[in-house]
């Protein structure tokens, strides 16, 4: 017996589900079919089965593109303890440009008002990125007169749901 093409846009919706965490249900009508979410009734245009499958093949292709991790830098200033930054990036070599930018626009303006400028640039791992192979990162050293700063690219893995509430606090 052939399998239908309800069946494949179930085994679709299972996979989705399973990925998200969520609970999508197909539903047919008229030959033509919607997804809705429970337990909330929402529900989204109704396709047909051709339409219904780049639908979902796009939403999965999706999912599956999403980043694993999320990288940003933090500054050490005169080992007073690391200062978190306000940019965010799903890919570290936009972390370590923009890092590598800031660090030069201080250097220049350090010059330009006649400072004493140190610079050491050395490779390094992703703080908090505890996989077996680490990806490889910069740390940047800076001396400007008798004020010091240190950048590194630190990373967390992003969550797309909830965590457990023995896992959160203070929120």
């Amino acid at each position: 017996m052939a399998i239908t093409n309800k069946e494949l846009l179930l085994n679709i919706i299972k996979r989705i589900n399973e990925k998200l965490s969520s609970n999508i249900e197909l539903v047919q009508n008229d030959g033509k079919f919607t997804l809705a979410e429970t337990p909330f009734p929402i529900t989204f245009t109704a396709r047909t089965s051709a339409k219904m499958f780049e639908y979902l093949a796009g939403m999965e292709d999706a999912i599956d593109a999403r980043p694993q991790r999320v990288y940003f830098i933090k500054c050490e200033v005169n080992d007073h303890g690391w200062h978190t930054g306000y940019h965010h990036f799903a890919r570290l070599e936009d972390a370590i440009k923009l890092m590598r930018n800031h660090v030069a626009w201080q250097i220049w303006h350090a010059r330009e008002d006649h400072k004493k400028v140190f610079l050491k640039v050395f490779g390094d791992t992703v703080m908090g990125d505890v996989s077996r192979n680490p990806q490889k990162s910069q740390n940047i050293f800076l001396r400007i007169d008798y004020d010091t700063f240190e950048y590194r690219i630190w990373s967390e893995e992003l969550h797309y749901s909830e965590l457990p509430k023995d896992k959160c606090f203070n929120y």
